[in-house]
């Protein structure tokens, strides 16, 4: 099953096209590494203020992976100077497919999957969307 990591916070005043700047950046870095497998940049629809990102990774050890790197680190750090003080929240899911019975059964995170079962599942999902 996917792993599906989503990233939210408010810019500081002004930092706004910095922050998605910032933030499309980390998705780009993301493209091509290990185990990625779609990403998403999120832009308000109301007043909250809110941007973020989801990410979409083959495993939890993947998208760990990569948030270890220098060169995500340091995009992070940066991130972290253009938004609002405690509004960074990161969150992790394994994503279930409910129109696949053997993904709703709710398998636990040590379940493997091989990396053909992870693309039908993220292709179905997408696919939704679209």
């Amino acid at each position: 099953m996917p792993y599906v990591r989503i990233s939210l916070m408010v810019p500081k005043s002004g930092r706004g096209v910095e922050a998605g700047q910032l933030l499309d950046a980390v998705a780009h870095f993301c493209e091509g590494q290990p185990g990625f497998i779609h990403g998403y940049r999120l832009e308000q629809s109301d007043n909250s203020g809110l941007i973020g990102r989801v990410t979409i990774w083959a495993d939890e050890r993947s998208a760990d992976a990569v948030a270890q790197l220098d060169h995500m680190l340091a995009l992070r750090s940066t991130l972290n100077e253009v938004v609002r003080k405690g509004s960074h929240q990161e969150r992790g899911f394994w994503a279930y497919d409910t129109s696949a019975p053997s993904e709703s059964s709710g398998r636990g995170a040590d379940t493997e999957l091989s990396a053909e079962e992870v693309l039908r599942s993220v292709e179905r999902i997408v696919s939704r969307g679209t």
